[in-house]
């Protein structure tokens, strides 16, 4: 019986002997050897996700000999920073920690930003530089490429800072595989005092799972190639830069307001059970933050602390210039301090309630620790450069899957109907 590592050795030679076969094959330049050309391509794709999930295994058979060592040195019950750092390691299927991002998944030191930019330059070029790359981390019998890990932790680690949802504190939790679920509880257990031999409290939490399901979200990077000549020294950053904010896009959009038919996935907006209040049959202005109190105050009651609120750009000026009777600008009451709005361009102001017509936008509030984005750990690119040639451009289609889900929903209360 191997162990572990002795597995994932055997696995990295297997590839490196694919490898070799692939570029003697190349160098033939013989068309009869197109199958064999195929079926090597094929061959080193599955012994790139099979040394994945071999590193993975080594990685926590690693740690979980350290945990042992730390809790034979210390005595059971007891803590040190040793162990501290073990149970803080990231882990798929589980929220990042405070502090935490994708950037954590980085073996090594994680890759700057212009490092993964130049990788993403370097596909588009189509260069012998990114051959090796691609012969190593790539899915080259599909015509495209899977980011290598340092890399696309970079971007994604840039797209989640730029998130509204991370800021309003969502929770990330990084999937390994294309379904995965988790336990919840819909609500909490009761405690309360007895009395000697009297029963105890008894109460049906209603456990669940948080089951995703990620589904597909990209678009096409489209530039001239004199644009790229003529920014080389900034180009590779640009382009990370690029990638994460369209991500970060993604997650924002969908994640809130999603439709959840297919091939969407559902966002918070769109689940079933949402308490949702107009501010008037028909729609109407905030006129004072009372309204805003109000939906705040429904999640209180529901006894969970909300830690912001989702609104537009429309709204936030709105609010900026509410004035009192004597003509001075109101600020918010110190009951929303702690309950911060956080402003994005994605909310909607073209909503329907009543007879009001498609004026009206909303606030989203809530405890946002109770919704989860699900990010499948890859980003995959694909050059298009001869789609554009006869314009002198270049294009790269890129893919990363995703999915959203709320543990409690009571943990959310959206204010509707707002012409302000």
């Amino acid at each position: 019986m191997y162990s572990k590592t002795e597995l994932l050795n055997q696995l990295l030679d297997q590839r490196e002997s694919a490898i070799s076969e692939a570029r003697g094959l190349a160098d033939l330049a013989d068309d009869s050897r197109e199958d064999d050309w195929q079926r090597t391509q094929r061959d080193i794709d599955n012994l790139g996700q099979r040394i994945a999930d071999a590193r993975l295994d080594v990685q926590n058979e690693e740690e979980s000999r350290e945990f042992a060592d730390a809790l034979a040195g210390t005595g059971y019950g007891r803590t040190n920073k040793h162990m501290a750092n073990i149970q803080s390691e990231v882990r798929y299927g589980t929220a990042f920690a405070q502090g935490q991002s994708f950037n954590d998944f980085s073996h090594d030191k994680p890759a700057s930003v212009e490092e993964a930019g130049a990788f993403v330059h370097s596909v588009l070029r189509g260069s012998e530089a990114e051959a090796r790359i691609a012969m190593n981390e790539g899915t080259g019998s599909q015509g495209g490429y899977l980011v290598p890990i340092a890399y696309v932790s970079t971007v994604l680690a840039l797209a989640q800072a730029a998130t509204v949802l991370d800021k309003v504190g969502t929770q990330f939790v990084p999937l390994k595989s294309s379904t995965v679920r988790m336990a919840k509880s819909e609500s909490s257990p009761v405690f309360a005092a007895r009395s000697e031999n009297g029963a105890y409290a008894d109460a049906d939490c209603g456990f669940g799972l948080v089951e995703w399901t990620p589904r597909s979200v990209g678009g096409i990077l489209k530039f001239s190639e004199d644009w790229a000549e003529d920014s080389e020294t900034n180009i590779d950053e640009f382009l990370a830069t690029t990638l994460s904010q369209a991500a970060a896009q993604a997650m924002d959009t969908i994640g809130v307001w999603g439709s959840g038919i297919a091939p969407n996935p559902r966002g918070l907006r769109n689940v079933v059970g949402l308490s949702v209040t107009p501010i008037a049959a028909n729609g109407g202005p905030v006129t004072d933050f009372g309204p805003i109190i109000q939906n705040v105050a429904r999640i209180k009651a529901a006894n969970y602390v909300p830690t912001g609120s989702i609104i537009a750009p429309r709204l936030e000026a709105s609010l900026a210039n509410l004035r009192g009777t004597d003509g001075q600008y109101l600020s918010a009451p110190a009951y929303l301090a702690q309950v911060p709005s956080y402003v994005t361009s994605n909310s909607p102001v073209n909503l329907a309630v009543g007879t009001s017509g498609n004026v009206t936008t909303e606030v989203i509030s809530g405890d946002f620790r109770q919704l989860f984005c699900g990010v499948r750990h890859e980003l995959r690119l694909r050059p298009l450069n001869e789609l554009y040639l006869a314009t002198g451009q270049r294009g790269l289609v890129f893919d990363m899957r995703l999915d959203f889900q709320v543990a409690r929903i009571g943990a959310f209360s959206v204010l509707s109907g707002v012409t302000s």
